[in-house]
């Protein structure tokens, strides 16, 4: 049986594993999991342990539907029931909760073994990459405003709200300062019914 441990290889195993892939799971940077249909994880490599804050017998410990974002939980039940029906998937993304309380985004690579009840999975930590996305996106947008000559305290004001998309705040306030030294604050859109600023957009856009 292999030893429990924060810098061991990997947490308690059912069966005996070639040394090889222990060192892989070890070394790896990305996230090594394997995942029982019982919504426990049965293995688990440091890296994953690391990049939730948790040691790995917590990980092994709690049911991992319990670090899933609560807006994800729906998308995350689905695709066990894709993997239990022995459908493999790549590329899918959710939002994990850290041991702090903070959001990562992972995206996984799953294969399924539903003869054994148990899911292999990999992951890697795409957080950075969607932020960055999310920058260049809220760049893009205000860019082709300002070409199309919007107005300056409709730019500001969108601004504000690209800014609290990006950082995922509620509210974010601009103050231009005008030639006479006074300032004019632009709130984030209002939200109102009708008011172009606060028309939803699709993910895509």
């Amino acid at each position: 049986m292999l030893p429990t441990s924060e810098e061991g290889v990997i947490a308690e195993a059912s069966r005996p594993f070639d040394d090889d892939l222990v060192g892989l799971f070890d070394l790896s940077h990305d996230a090594f999991c394997i995942a029982g249909f019982d919504g426990y994880l049965k293995r688990a490599n440091p890296a994953f342990a690391r990049s939730l804050g948790y040691t790995l017998d917590e990980l092994l410990a709690r049911p991992f539907m319990d670090n899933v974002h609560p807006d994800d939980v729906e998308s995350v039940e689905a695709l066990l029931a894709e993997l239990a029906a022995g459908r493999d998937s790549a590329g899918f993304e959710c939002r994990e909760v850290c041991a702090d309380g903070s959001m990562c985004w992972f995206e996984w690579s799953t294969s399924s073994r539903p003869e054994d009840g148990v899911v292999y999975g990999v992951a890697r930590d795409v957080t950075e990459r969607r932020m960055v996305n999310a920058e260049l996106g809220a760049l893009r947008r205000v860019a082709i405003l300002a070409a199309q000559g919007v107005a300056p305290a409709e730019l500001f004001a969108i601004v504000a709200e690209e800014v609290a998309r990006v950082v995922n705040v509620p509210r974010v306030s601009v103050a231009r300062y005008e030639l006479d030294a006074t300032a004019n604050r632009l709130r984030q859109p209002c939200g109102q019914r009708h008011c172009r600023l606060c028309q939803p957009r699709s993910a895509h856009e």
